[in-house]
């Protein structure tokens, strides 16, 4: 899948503080995600982790 959008992270300090949440486009793929679209939410879980939910779109 591809996914992109406009990033919201701080240039300076602690970018990614646990908590921290973003949303970003779903705008193409392959394979079996060929054409899909949506958008993916993700949340800083902290040490080093992330939660990440998909929502595809007709």
């Amino acid at each position: 899948m591809i996914a992109e959008g406009v990033s919201t992270y701080k240039t300076l300090g602690p970018f990614l503080r646990p908590g921290t949440k973003a949303t970003i486009a779903i705008t193409g793929g392959t394979g079996a995600y060929v054409g899909v679209t949506g958008e993916v939410k993700s949340v800083h879980a902290g040490k080093g982790l992330h939660r990440q939910m998909l929502k595809f779109v007709d």
